[in-house]
């Protein structure tokens, strides 16, 4: 699998995230998950901007269609959600893609 770490954080990505956890746990992007993020530009261009990695904010719906692409992938990406559900919503798609 091309998920190298997964973390559930209300701040979504901040600078901890960027400067600890995606150097800790070797990953070429960020996904970060969150409906309203990825609705809203000017959260989403932020969220973008704070890291030098290649970051991606997307909709549930937009990561349902990615799923399998992240799957089979051959980089490594550090998965983000705000909410506990939202995490429990991608795991349920991933486990799905997995079959």
């Amino acid at each position: 699998m091309s998920i190298s770490f997964v973390r559930i954080d209300d701040r979504i990505i901040h600078g901890q995230t960027v400067t600890r956890w995606a150097k800790e746990y070797p990953c070429d992007g960020l996904i970060a998950v969150n409906d309203a993020a990825a609705n809203n530009p000017v959260l989403k261009d932020a969220f973008k901007s704070a890291s030098e990695k290649k970051t991606f904010v997307w909709t549930l719906a937009h990561f349902k269609e990615k799923a399998q692409q992240v799957l089979d992938s051959d980089r490594r990406y550090f998965l983000i959600t705000k909410t506990p559900q939202d995490m429990k919503t991608i795991f349920g798609r991933l486990w799905f893609c997995a079959k």
